[in-house]
């Protein structure tokens, strides 16, 4: 992970990186959230600022400067490396036959018919499934952070699928995580239903930055 990649992060994208690290509390998250600190207002922070967010002790501090330190710089980023877990999202939505056709049609008329965006849905939700399952995580329960990655992975993508509503990321209707809605969820949502019930308790894994 490097410094340009969280600079992009949102408020809410932002968070659950941090918690998924274990770097932060809920009192810490609630007080990032009031102040609206976002990837690279997190990343100019300095001591005095950690810790009117709620970083109240000298070791808490040293902990976050230290992580934050340990950051990439852009320049060190030269390639996509393993954890860019769509990077070639294109090519596997190309390589499917009907992702093919799809795609084509989305390159003519500059949109989806109803029936080719769940297509396409239903083409990226299992490209996720599989990333997830590689990252250690339970069958159809991928964790907000690849939904996210997915999501902007579709839009960089594709860039005729960004959404134009103002004061949004674009992506947001493929999976929002400040509501845990959006395509991608409502897939993921109908594939579960069809789980044996044993299956459906859901267990958390971490994914390794």
């Amino acid at each position: 992970m490097s410094k340009a990649e969280i600079s992009q992060f949102g408020i809410e994208e932002l968070l659950l990186f941090l918690k998924d690290k274990q770097l932060i509390d809920d009192g810490i998250e609630e007080k990032m959230r009031k102040e609206k600190i976002d990837g690279q207002a997190f990343l100019e922070l300095d001591e005095s600022e950690f810790k009117i967010i709620g970083f109240d002790t000298v070791g808490q501090r040293k902990t976050i400067h230290r992580f934050i330190s340990s950051l990439m710089d852009e320049s060190e980023v030269s390639s996509p490396t393993s954890k860019d877990f769509f990077a070639d999202l294109k090519d596997r939505v190309l390589a499917n036959s009907r992702g093919s056709i799809i795609i084509d049609q989305l390159n003519k008329d500059g949109h989806f018919t109803t029936p080719n965006k769940k297509c396409f849905v239903s083409i990226c939700t299992n490209i996720l499934i599989n990333v997830s399952l590689n990252c250690g995580e339970k069958k159809l329960y991928p964790s907000k952070l690849l939904k996210i990655e997915l999501a902007k992975s579709i839009v960089r993508c594709f860039p005729a699928l960004m959404s134009k509503i103002r004061n949004c990321k674009g992506y947001e209707h493929f999976y929002d995580p400040a509501t845990n809605t959006g395509s991608i969820e409502s897939k993921l949502k109908t594939m579960r239903y069809k789980l044996p019930i044993q299956e459906k308790a859901r267990t958390q894994a971490k994914i390794k930055w």
